[in-house]
């Protein structure tokens, strides 16, 4: 099924970002309730899906990253800019990450011949930060300015 996925170009996004570390419970768990079992039980099932996520990687499957935003405590409705952070942290590069959150998210919602990328031609929307995420993948958090269309409107 993996190796299918490759070879049709099937784009997987990965619901993963969120605002603390993989399997780390959201802040005020009780530990031994009936919720902290059920997390527990979740975490052991991230594991898993983070091994599946890096068979698909290795498989060559086209990867973004997205979030789920909104549906609890660990995933607010501003929590894509962890997304990096959570690749990362399960092995991904910096490059592999941005690119989940840029150029191969772009591809996919059929934009990519004008946006997700900074060249000639593309529409320069920019998220300027302070630092490399290609080397820290929590720098895209430090934002430093927002340009649409090469113009600053933060």
């Amino acid at each position: 099924m993996v190796d299918q996925l490759a070879a049709r170009g099937v784009v997987v996004s990965v619901t993963a970002a969120q605002n603390q570390p993989l399997g780390q419970p959201p802040p005020g768990m009780e530990p031994g309730s009936d919720l902290a079992r059920r997390f527990e039980a979740l975490a052991k099932q991230l594991k898993e899906g983070v091994a599946g996520v890096l068979r698909l990687r290795a498989a060559g499957v086209p990867l973004t990253m997205s979030s789920d935003a909104g549906i609890g405590p660990h995933k607010p409705h501003d929590v894509l800019p962890w997304g990096p952070q959570v690749m990362t942290s399960a092995g991904f590069s910096g490059v592999e990450a941005l690119r989940a959150v840029t150029s191969v998210a772009a591809d996919a919602c059929g934009v990519g011949d004008r946006k997700g990328r900074i060249a000639p031609g593309y529409d320069a929307d920019l998220l300027a930060v302070a630092g490399d995420p290609l080397t820290d993948a929590d720098a895209v958090r430090a934002v430093v300015g927002v340009f649409r269309a090469g113009h600053r409107v933060r």
